[in-house]
């Protein structure tokens, strides 16, 4: 009778314990993954906290950092969602043709190999998306 109530008393731990880590995980997705906290990690060395392209190691760079606060001024007042995730995912290409270097990094690629799951880093180009639609200037 001990033994049943201790399979019984483990069985539930790891059913409360499985709902809870998909509660947990999907809050921390959402959390973790903000559109801002990703850019300024990942992107204001080049871009800039302020996405100016004034970053801290924009000098050294090739070709200068874009200026992503006008991305909707140069494409006619229109923010193209698109166009973002191609420059940031690069479409599964090994190079750039759209920053005319291979400079910067293929941030698509680098998210999965961070991540274990492709939920993950579709939240994460997402939320840096809609950040970086943001900042459009106005």
């Amino acid at each position: 009778m001990i033994f049943r109530i201790l399979i019984f008393l483990v069985s539930m731990g790891a059913a409360v314990a499985s709902i809870t880590q998909v509660d947990v995980t999907a809050s921390f997705i959402n959390q973790r993954l903000t559109g801002r906290d990703t850019f300024e990690f990942y992107f204001a060395t080049c871009h800039g906290r302020d996405g100016t392209g004034n970053g801290p190691i924009a000098s050294s760079l090739k070709i200068p950092s874009t200026d992503l606060t006008i991305l909707a001024a140069s494409t006619g007042g229109q923010f193209s969602r698109e166009l973002v995730r191609e420059l940031v995912t690069h479409d599964g290409q090994t190079d750039a043709p759209a920053h005319e270097s291979s400079d910067m990094p293929i941030w698509g690629t680098i998210f999965r190999t961070l991540e274990t799951s492709d939920q993950v880093v579709e939240t994460r180009i997402e939320n840096l998306i809609e950040y970086v639609e943001s900042i459009q200037a106005r």
